[in-house]
């Protein structure tokens, strides 16, 4: 099939997905509102709504960046932020390229001693494997648990972004749960524990900064999927003085507005808690 005008009911689903892939590969598509004006004519047929779901996964893929990995279903919370729904297929939509809102959250976490590891290991890469896949693979784990998206950035930094400060704090402590071999979350909803091969990795310490939970702080997102704004530097900046403070032991930072913010979600358990003790 060359062009959509010859789609028929009698066309396969796999010849209309070759044909809308071909599209957003080449980057005539880049958003799931042209892919949806692009099929707009046969959306009659509910043969065609699977294809289309199927595509929006490669325009996420392809365009989504930094948030590629997010879905409704598993950062129900992040998606009511970050994306504006279609109302036809309310499992898709179009990334905001703006945001300017109260309930996004940055952290910023370092690991202490990556540079020596590397070194240490430099006769063992299995073992530098080792920790790239749990900088990668078991960070993004861990992070979709607490409904939080993260990304490895430039060797041994890792930044995290999530819809609410108690989202935000329980992500990068149990990250330090994970690293550190501790058991600070202690939610078993959030399985921190190494398993397999990384349980061999040494005991890293992390340094972490939080800011965000303010609209005159934006975040941008750019053509291509990344972040950018103010919100990055500051948390940056708070994790580098994590840094100084502590620079062998495992110090996480946050600005005085994601405490406030973190106060604010938990006032009712913090009351039932005070209640209870009354009792």
């Amino acid at each position: 099939m060359k062009d959509l005008a010859e789609y028929t009911e009698t066309t396969s689903e796999y010849e209309l997905s070759s044909f809308l892939s071909d599209r957003l590969i080449s980057r005539e598509i880049c958003k799931f509102s042209q892919l949806k004006a692009l099929c707009e004519p046969i959306l009659k047929s509910q043969r065609t709504y699977p294809v289309i779901m199927k595509s929006f996964e490669l325009v996420k893929k392809l365009n989504w960046g930094f948030f590629a990995n997010m879905a409704k279903e598993t950062h129900p919370r992040l998606w009511k932020e970050l994306v504006i729904p279609d109302a036809r297929f309310p499992d898709a939509g179009d990334l905001k390229d703006t945001l300017q809102i109260s309930n996004l959250y940055v952290a910023m976490l370092d690991i202490h001693g990556y540079t020596q590891f590397c070194m240490d290991s430099r006769k063992n890469l299995s073992m530098m494997h080792t920790l790239d896949h749990a900088m990668n693979t078991e960070v993004q784990r861990i992070s979709t648990a607490c409904q939080a998206i993260s990304q490895r950035e430039r060797g041994d930094e890792m930044v995290v972004v999530a819809a609410s400060a108690s989202d935000a704090l329980t992500v990068t402590l149990a990250i330090i749960d994970y690293f550190g071999k501790t058991n600070i979350v202690n939610d078993p909803k959030i399985p921190t524990k190494r398993e397999g091969n990384a349980d061999a990795l040494p005991i890293f310490k992390i340094s972490a900064g939080i800011t965000g939970g303010n609209t005159q702080s934006p975040l941008i997102i750019t053509e291509q999927g990344n972040l950018s704004g103010f919100l990055l530097n500051s948390g940056a900046r708070l994790q580098t003085r994590a840094n100084e403070l502590s620079g062998k032991e495992s110090r996480l930072m946050i600005a005085k507005q994601v405490y406030m913010n973190y106060m604010k979600e938990n006032e009712k358990d913090r009351k039932y808690s005070v209640n209870r003790r009354d009792q």
